[in-house]
């Protein structure tokens, strides 16, 4: 009996020491974990008290693992609010009273032993034995220099926000300023031409100054336009608090066609259009863009009258409007170099500023849309862009893709 009863308590003491020998060993693996890692660790027992620092939250404290080990964490870890300086609760005070994982904003500053301030982020996250807590290991990082790269983002923003807004308004006093001597100068040179004096029979100088007057009406004209479609490039950008309600594309597509009606009448051109969707959105924006897509289909056509069609199909959570003409085509190399501001292919030979697509660009990109075009040379071009479905009104009449 004794030796059996030595024997039950040998085994036991064997258990004991195995059992201590696997919590060393399981110990020992865990602070070498904690030790290695690039963020700052922090342990403590329930108590609150330190019981690990890891290099990393030795550096940025400034306490060393001996003088730090067994004192309470707010003489360590000292945090505050990095705006106003207050303090911050000690995320280990909240572990332990909650028992729940707790992390701090960024906004957060650690006030390391000689007084530097650092900015970090952390989390703290219980320790527990046999549903206890029994202690908290608090991990951080120093996020200083993303703080001061923020900052400087921050700062460029505003500088480049500044530059835009006197930029936007350069370009509307000069846009609208000019406008004025534009039609001085057209309305003095038809003056001129009625008054015009000189050597020379009256066809001759009537002709003569016919060719100086088309010269100067035609050079106001396009300088008047320019200025318009600068004008409103730009005015794009600066609108921040336009009523955003329900569109229906079918009212803004009838629109644009009737301001075309002009180029339409003189090109013999056909202008369709399937029943479009309503979406949200600024009903002149999207004239404007079915204006500009439509007059190009007009204006870069071939020898065939112009026929332009406008369709729609669903594609997710996206309407695909596209505008498809008949006209010259535009070569691949071409596509995206189009969308730019007075970027042109034909130079003067077909009228325009080269500002029409970048405005629809414009248009499309505000409303989180994206536009394109397919084409070959000589064979047409199919302009569409993207805006995001809604509930606006109904959308049944959308459902043939037309």
């Amino acid at each position: 009996m004794l030796t059996l009863a030595t024997a039950t308590i040998q085994r036991g003491t064997q258990r004991r020491e195995d059992l201590i020998g696997a919590l060393d060993e399981s110990r020992d693996r865990l602070q070498t974990t904690l030790t290695s890692i690039g963020d700052g660790v922090i342990t403590t027992d329930g108590d609150g008290r330190v019981t690990l620092l890891n290099p990393v939250a030795q550096a940025l404290t400034g306490w060393t693992q001996q003088d730090a080990e067994g004192r309470p964490l707010e003489e360590i870890f000292i945090i505050r609010n990095a705006d106003s300086g207050a303090e911050v609760e000690n995320p280990v005070r909240k572990v332990l009273r909650e028992g729940n994982v707790v992390g701090l904003a960024n906004h957060t500053v650690l006030i390391a032993k000689n007084g530097q301030k650092i900015h970090i982020d952390d989390s703290a996250a219980p320790i527990r034995h046999a549903n206890e807590v029994a202690g908290v290991v608090l991990v951080f990082r120093d996020i200083t220099e993303r703080k001061r790269s923020e900052e400087a983002l921050q700062a460029s923003n505003t500088a480049l926000s500044l530059a835009n807004d006197d930029l936007r308004q350069f370009a509307f006093a000069a846009s609208h300023d000019l406008q004025e001597p534009l039609r001085m100068i057209t309305a003095y040179s038809q003056l001129l031409v009625r008054g015009y004096g000189g050597e020379g029979s009256s066809a001759q100088r009537e002709g003569e100054a016919a060719v100086c007057i088309d010269f100067i009406t035609q050079g106001t004209k396009r300088m008047r336009e320019l200025l318009a479609d600068l004008l409103a490039y730009t005015q794009l950008t600066g609108e921040t608090e336009l009523t955003i309600g329900p569109v229906d594309l079918n009212e803004a597509a009838a629109t644009a066609i009737e301001n075309c009606s002009l180029a339409i009448a003189e090109t013999a051109a056909s202008v369709t259009s399937k029943a479009l969707p309503v979406v949200a959105g600024y009903k002149p924006h999207f004239v404007q863009l079915f204006q500009n897509l439509i007059s190009n289909g007009i204006k870069y056509r071939s020898e065939r009258p112009p026929r332009v069609h406008v369709s729609v199909q669903r594609e997710g959570g996206y309407w695909r409007i596209a505008v498809k003409d008949n006209g010259i085509g535009i070569a691949p190399q071409y596509q995206e170099q189009i969308f730019g501001v007075f970027k042109r292919l034909h130079g003067r030979s077909i009228p325009g500023t080269g500002i029409g697509l970048a405005i629809c660009k414009r248009v499309v990109e505000r409303y989180g849309g994206k536009i394109g075009v397919e084409s070959e040379a000589g064979e047409g071009a199919t302009f569409y862009f993207t805006v995001p479905v809604n509930s606006f009104g109904p959308q049944s009449n959308t459902d043939a893709h037309g």
